[in-house]
Order: C-alpha cells, then structure tokens, then sequence
C-alpha cells in the first residue's frame, strides 16, 4: 500500500507498527531534506517511551510562527521541517492544534498509549485523504490513505462500483458525490473533517468533526487586501528545494508570480497549451507577462497525440476518471517541472472560487429567478454535463436512489450556502460554487502534480483568504459588467500589466472536443460502456463526438476508467430505449 504512493514521495519511505495501528509514509522533501524528517516521526512522552506518532503530507505557512509558541512553551525540537512542529503541536495541545495551522495538510496522528488515531485534513481540502472501513476477520478495520489505488493495494478492499457515484459523476463530472466516491465503500473525508479513532475497546469508535471558516468583521479595504496577499504569497515561498511558478498570463498567476519574483532573484515560470488546432490564448499572453516580470519562461506545447497518450494512463495510475480535460496539461507541465529540477510550484487555484472569477455562471446566476428559488436544482441542471432527464435513455440500470442522493447532496450545499444575516442574493451561489467546484478543482491539481512528483502550493487558495473573501459585499467581487475579482483586480491594478488586470479567466484550454474522437468511436468496444450505457447512447455518442462533447468526454472517461479499474459484468438487452436527447449548451464553472 504504501509503495503504490511512491510518485508521492520518491525521497523517502517509512512504516511503522503499534499495537493497533500500522502508519507507513512517503516523503517528498521540501523542508530540511536530511534524514531528520523522516516519517512516521515519533515523540516519546516519557523519554524513552514512544507514544505519538505522525504520518503528515503538507506544508504548515505559519510554522515559524508555531515553532516559536512551542520553544516558549518548553518544547524541543531538533529539525527544520514542518514535521515535527505538527507532530509536537498535536501532542500538546490535541486537536484544537490544527484550528492554529494555516496551510495544507492530511494527516493521521497515533497516541500509541491511549490507542486513538486522528486523521485529518485541511479546511479548503487541498490535500486529500480518502478512507475504507470494514470487519476484516471480526474485526473492525480502518484503511486511509492520500489515493485511491494505495486503498485497492489493500487485500481486504474489494473494488466496487458506486452505482449512485456513478450517476453523479455524468451529471456533475465530479468524481465525488458529497464524501462518497466512485468505489462502494471507499469515501473521502470532507474538507476540514477530522475523524478520531478510539482503538482502545472490542470495536473502534468513532466521532467525526468538521472544521467550519469564521468570517472576519470588517471588509477590507484595496490596500489591505494587496497586504495580506502579498505576506501570504511570501509564505508560500519558504523551500529548501527548487521552486517555480505556474503562470497563464491570467490575473491569478501572473499576482503571484509578480510577488515571488519580488522575493526571488531568479524566477522560473512555466505555461502549458495547445500550438496546433486552436492554439493557446495564454501562451503569447503568459510569455508578455514573465518578459515584464523579468522572469526565465518555459512552455510546455500540448499535442493531440501526447492528450490521447496520456489520457488512459492517468486515468490507470490514479485509479478514477478525470474530470477535465486540463489536467492532462497540468500534468505535463508538472512532468516538465520536475525533470527540469524543480520540486515546489506556485499555482493560482481557487482565486476564482473565493474571489468571484465564474462570470458566466454568476450572469445566469444573477439574471435567472429559479437560482433564488431553488438554488440546488438550478445548479444541478444549469451545469450539469448530462441532463438528470436524460439517465433513462443513457445508462443502461439507472440506481433508483440516484436522484434523490445528487439532489439531496446538493440541498446540503445550498442550504450551507444560506445566510439570512446578509442581504446579497449572489452570495449563496458564489458560495455553492465555491463548495462544489473547489473540492474538485484541487483534487486535480493535486493528483495531477504529485504524480510527477511535484508539490504544487495555492497562496489564494487559504483559509485566511476564504474568509476575508466571504466577508467582501459581492459587488467587492463581481458586477454583471465586470470580468470577475474586483478586489484583486483592484488591489493589484498598478502592479501588473493593463492586458493582465482586464483579462478575462482562462485555464489551460484544449481543444479537446476534436482531440477525444479516437477514444469515443472506441466506446462501442469497451466492455464497460456496453455494461453501463444503453446501445442507444454508445453508438449516438460515437458517431457524434465533437457535437455531443458534454456526453461524450464523461462517457469515455468512465469506460475508461472501468475497463482498468473494475470487471462488469455484460447488461441484458433492453427492448426498447428511450431518444437519446442532445444536451443543451451551458457554461461550465470547472
């Protein structure tokens, strides 16, 4: 299991047994790169008696600021790596440790002597962390682990599939629904969730808490903003290794890379896009900005050949389906990073989500009614890939719970979302997209740079910025005139170039409605397909592709998926089939 994570960690490897536990690590080093940092790291309490012990993957921004609390404190710590403040923080003041964190992390924390185990994970949800739980030979069992594929190295684990998953997936091109995932049995734990594990009796128990982000009381003002982006962004500089930055020529990117160039005397920045077909809009734009930023640019040219190359074998070596085309090109950016000797990237997710960059999304939003009334079905069906209608006529078993469970998950979102403290009818759905798309769009970014053994770091993606986010008045965000992330654009406007603060968002675009031909006229070959979609919808889809682009990519994606990953068994013939419908154009805030 833990040699399925070695892209994870090519550095370093640990494992490490108690009575009731088993904790094993990869490591990727970025901080102290000696033996020093090696995990699982164990603490004796007292001298000579191990008792905690930490598995961690992240990086905590604010650790000098940890460490010194802890040195007052009497605490003695021995490296440089983020390690041991985590492992010393939680071992003296429990849980409520990582309410002091502010960065990215999954963790499982043992107290060999009392018999528990917390696993945890950040309250953005950038670092994954995904969990099985089962009787194995009576007796009650707990696999976690940062993937999928290390919790299906488990002989214990059988691979099934999530019929409702399954469903929510063509809808939403989310490879979660809520915490369930595409294999029964396997879920994820939520952004912020920790779960404690009392190992100590007969049968563990368990108790299950989710870290909430407070709102700041005051909006701030642009040069406030400007202040605290700009220290946030410094703190994500902090490596003992390589570091780069990932830059489009979007605002996101480009407000970094202007800050780290600042703090850097020699700054890499790297962008990936298509050359051929339709080609990139952020190359020539991205290459503007890293020339004004006197930066040493490298592109990274995305072909037909290398999306359909690599398509399947991403889909394999992560053991799910993408979600966006994209993250084909995030990965060979990331492959190029590493080879070139980087280990650290600075990337901009998750501007958008807490900063208002979806303008497409939020003009319907804003001029459709049905979004007050009932946010979650006009999400649902407003971004949906394949319409709800349309399961009879596409799935060959359509899971009878399957649409109360997408709507219900939904519902859960939007009344989240709700506050009738603020009178801002754009706020809920800015905060559901928020909540549906960044759960997502960091999963991707994750599994797509760890896979070549990069650290990708998001400084607009943090707790401290979520909530100085959700403070603004959405008018401090977006304005159905304006091209989104007022604030920032605001904050920033004297510091980039006027191409760069009036531009629009953009995400390493494929052209990939033409380029996923190949593997859609294959669908009437794959087994799973045939098991799954109805005749009907495999032989529309293959004759239409590029036309019917929202069906097809999630289609070949789970066939995909499932021929690897999964053994269906053939469906039984069906004598009639609903008209397959052609789904609407919408706009997609992914």
């Amino acid at each position: 299991m833990r040699d399925a994570l070695t892209h994870r960690g090519p550095d370093d490897a640990g494992l490490l047994s108690t009575d009731h536990a088993i904790l094993a690590h990869t490591r990727l080093a970025v901080l102290d790169p000696s033996e020093a940092g090696h995990q699982p790291m164990i603490l004796d309490d007292p001298p000579g008696t191990p008792r905690f012990i930490l598995s961690y993957n992240g990086e905590i921004y604010n650790e000098p600021e940890i460490r010194r609390r802890l040195l007052a404190e009497g605490a003695r710590l021995h490296t440089h790596c983020d390690s041991e403040t985590v492992l010393h923080a939680l071992a003296r003041w429990g849980p409520a440790a990582l309410d002091r964190f502010e960065g990215m992390y999954a963790l499982a924390f043992c107290d060999a002597r009392d018999q528990t185990l917390l696993l945890a994970r950040d309250p953005l949800g950038i670092k994954p962390l995904y969990l099985w739980r089962a009787p194995v030979h009576s007796h009650d069992t707990i696999v976690a682990a940062s993937e999928i594929p290390a919790i299906l190295a488990c002989p214990f684990v059988e691979r099934a599939l999530d019929p409702i998953a399954l469903e929510a997936y063509l809808v939403t091109i989310r490879t979660n629904l809520a915490d369930r995932t595409l294999y029964k049995g396997i879920r994820t734990l939520r952004p912020g969730e920790r779960l404690h594990i009392d190992c100590s009796g007969p049968r563990l128990h368990t108790t299950s808490t989710v870290q909430s982000l407070d709102q700041p009381e005051r909006d701030l003002l642009a040069a406030d903003l400007r202040e605290r982006v700009e220290a946030i962004v410094a703190a994500h500089l902090r490596s003992d290794v390589p570091l780069c930055c990932l830059l489009s020529g979007g605002l996101d990117s480009s407000i970094i890379a202007a800050i780290a160039r600042r703090h850097t005397d020699h700054l890499h920045t790297w962008c990936a896009g298509a050359r051929a077909d339709e080609p990139s809009p952020d190359l020539p734009v991205a290459r503007r900005v890293a020339k004004a930023l006197s930066c040493e640019h490298h592109e990274v040219a995305i072909t037909p050949e290398q999306f359909l190359a690599r398509w399947p074998q991403l889909v394999a070596r992560t053991a799910l389906p993408l979600s966006t085309p994209n993250e084909i090109a995030i990965h060979e950016l990331a492959r190029a990073i590493r080879d070139a000797g980087f280990v650290v990237c600075l990337s901009g997710e998750g501007a958008d989500e807490l900063f208002a960059g979806y303008t497409a999304a939020l003009n319907r939003c804003a001029t459709d009614p049905d979004c007050t009334n009932d946010l979650a079905s006009f999400m649902l069906d407003s971004f949906c890939w394949m319409p709800r209608s349309a399961r009879n006529a596409i799935l060959n078993d359509p899971h009878p719970d399957a649409p109360d469970a997408i709507h219900d998950a939904a519902r859960a979102i939007a009344d989240a979302c709700a506050d009738p403290t603020r009178d801002d009818p754009l706020l809920p759905p800015l905060r559901y997209l928020r909540h549906l798309n960044l759960p997502s769009l960091l999963r991707r970014l994750d599994a797509m740079t760890m896979h070549a053994s990069i650290e990708s770091r998001t400084p607009l993606c943090t707790p401290e910025l979520a909530r100085i986010a959700d403070a603004l008045p959405t008018r401090r965000r977006f304005t159905p005139a304006s091209p989104g992330k007022i604030a920032l654009r605001e904050a920033f406007a004297d510091t980039l170039p006027q191409e760069v603060v009036r531009r629009p968002k953009a995400s390493f675009p494929l052209p990939f409605q033409r380029w996923i031909e190949p593997f859609a006229r294959a669908l009437p070959e794959s087994p799973s397909a045939r098991a799954l979609f109805t005749p009907a919808a495999i032989a529309t889809v293959a004759q239409q592709p590029a036309q019917l682009w929202q069906l097809a990519w999630p289609m070949c994606n789970i066939a995909l998926w499932a021929d690897q990953c999964l053994s269906l068994e053939p469906a039984p013939t069906r004598r009639s089939e609903p008209a397959l419908p052609a789904p609407a154009p919408s706009v997609h805030p992914s």
